[in-house]
């Protein structure tokens, strides 16, 4: 700062920074959530079209490779939609880095 630009100048561009970190998380919260609602849906589609009603127990059954991809699929769309909103709603500002920026 003795030699260089005025303090003003250093604040701007410091603000500006933060702003740009701010504006990337909360797009990238945005894909999170979207991501996270895409999953649940698609656990919900395989449900719908996999799942079998016993008759005479009135119970719900589901083969084990679909049941164990629904369940990922919940898990998935669970940690993206918490990620997502909580992105949202910080603006990254408990992320230690940026390690999803893309180049």
């Amino acid at each position: 700062m003795k030699k260089g630009a005025p303090d003003e100048e250093i604040q701007a561009a410091i603000e500006e920074s933060f702003r740009e970190r701010r504006r990337h998380f909360r797009g990238r919260g945005l894909l999170d959530l979207g991501a996270g609602i895409g999953s649940f849906l698609g656990a919900a589609v395989l449900f719908l079209l996999f799942h079998h009603h016993d008759a005479e127990s009135g119970k719900l059954f589901m083969g084990g490779r679909m049941l164990v991809l629904t369940a990922a699929l919940l898990a998935l769309g669970l940690w993206r939609t918490w990620r997502g909103v909580e992105r949202l709603a910080t603006g990254g500002s408990q992320e230690k880095a940026a390690s999803d920026v893309e180049d």
